[in-house]
């Protein structure tokens, strides 16, 4: 909804009643985020996986906060790899990963693999967001290959 200040005071209730919510810590990150508060965001980001290093969701998140806030797309790879490592079925993340990859002039064939993946997964149960915009990309990608 874009309500980051009520998404700000959410996050923090929701931590006053379970400090050790993965969820509440993550929320909190990408409230302070669009407010402005890097540090903050990225603190809470990092806590969320220090409490459970094993979710790949913390990793992901925080993957997306380097790539599009920071603009480090060696963290946010780094943080991609390692949540598609714990959660090897999330649709998602590959298509983020392909993204970053696409974003930053990374391997064509790498793109286009993260690209299939998402499509691949997002059919059971269909997810008609992330095909389009994996198949959106998919054929800027596939037009470039057949330029090499």
């Amino acid at each position: 909804t874009q309500d980051f200040s009520g998404a700000e005071r959410d996050a923090v209730e929701s931590l006053r009643l379970d400090n050790g919510s993965v969820d509440g810590y993550i929320a909190l990150g990408r409230a302070l985020a669009f407010r402005g508060d890097l540090a903050g965001a990225l603190d809470n980001l990092n806590h969320a996986i220090d409490i459970d290093p094993n979710d790949g969701a913390p990793y992901w998140w925080r993957g997306r906060f380097y790539r599009d806030i920071i603009g480090d797309f060696t963290a946010a790879l780094s943080d991609f790899n390692t949540a598609i490592e714990l959660e090897p079925a999330i649709a998602s993340i590959y298509l983020d990963r392909a993204v970053l990859r696409y974003q930053g002039g990374g391997d064509l064939d790498l793109i286009k693999a993260d690209l299939e993946e998402a499509i691949s997964l997002s059919q059971e149960p269909r997810l008609p967001t992330i095909i389009e915009r994996a198949e959106e990309l998919l054929e800027v990608v596939d037009e470039l290959i057949s330029q090499r």
